[in-house]
């Protein structure tokens, strides 16, 4: 403590969470530091747990009675499970503000745009991702870094970038079902080369494996707007809801008529017209 924080971090005050550990086996904790800290003259701040209302994580209607006065304490963990299952709402509220996901739009296979449903995919270097999954989001394309930009701004840019236009999106999480073989005890699922749909209980004799998971946003803008090149751009995507699983469609049409229809459920919760 005295080497590392004082001697070469120079540190006045250390801030760690209530709940936490440090040394071999976790065996020290925040009263242990404090202890620590302050034979070596460091002021100690031990955060104590933020707690919500159990009652307020459920979706509407869905409370439970025994829920009623309970609290839920937030924690890191807890939004990573709710993220991963795809608790947009109950990651949200945990978290204090809204699930986002950063990242730069990269070239994909053009599926999207032979649907009539052009997607931006996102080049993504994050940990943690969202369930599986069609998901009713907001898209802020992110423009350049300022000339004159502070070095917080350097260490995080895309949280400092100027938002150059927002719109609402339907966001694919997933891995391409419609255009991936079913799996099989053998194999799990491998691309089509032809970009047909792949046919019920198809599968293949040669070694593959499931594809990359993969990001794209369909940007929904106004009848008649051109198309818009996003290519290199950075994309922010804010997750409003999970609105469906993903699924297999046994054609092209199918899956044409779920798109539009994600579409419209997204605009609907989104408070979109036109």
């Amino acid at each position: 403590v005295s080497d590392l924080l004082r001697d070469s971090l120079q540190a006045d005050v250390v801030c760690v969470g209530y709940d936490f550990n440090f040394g071999k086996g976790r065996s020290g904790n925040a009263e242990t530091l404090r202890a620590l800290l302050a034979e070596a003259g460091i002021q100690a701040l031990v955060m104590p747990a933020f707690s919500v209302p159990t009652a307020a994580l459920a979706d509407p209607g869905q409370a439970s009675a025994a829920s009623v006065g309970a609290t839920t304490i937030c924690s890191s963990s807890g939004v990573r499970k709710a993220v991963q299952e795809g608790q947009i709402a109950q990651a949200t509220r945990l978290l204090g503000r809204a699930v986002e996901i950063e990242g730069v739009v990269e070239h994909g296979a053009a599926r999207g745009r032979q649907l009539g449903f052009p997607t931006a995919n996102l080049r993504l270097d994050a940990e943690l991702t969202p369930a599986v999954g069609i998901y009713a989001a907001w898209a802020e394309i992110i423009g350049p870094l300022p000339a004159a930009a502070s070095l917080a701004e350097v260490i995080s840019p895309l949280a400092y970038r100027p938002v150059l236009a927002r719109h609402p999106a339907a966001v694919s999480v997933g891995y391409n079902a419609t255009f991936t073989a079913r799996p099989t005890p053998a194999e799990p699922a491998f691309a089509l080369a032809t970009g047909e749909p792949a046919a019920a209980g198809s599968g293949g004799g040669h070694a593959a494996t499931w594809p990359p998971l993969s990001i794209e946003a369909h940007l929904i803008q106004p009848a008649g707007a051109g198309w818009l090149d996003l290519y290199d751009q950075p994309l922010r995507l804010t997750l409003v809801a999970k609105l469906r699983d993903e699924q297999r469609f046994s054609s092209v049409d199918a899956l044409r008529a779920q798109i539009a229809a994600d579409v419209a459920e997204t605009k609907r919760l989104l408070g979109v017209t036109g």
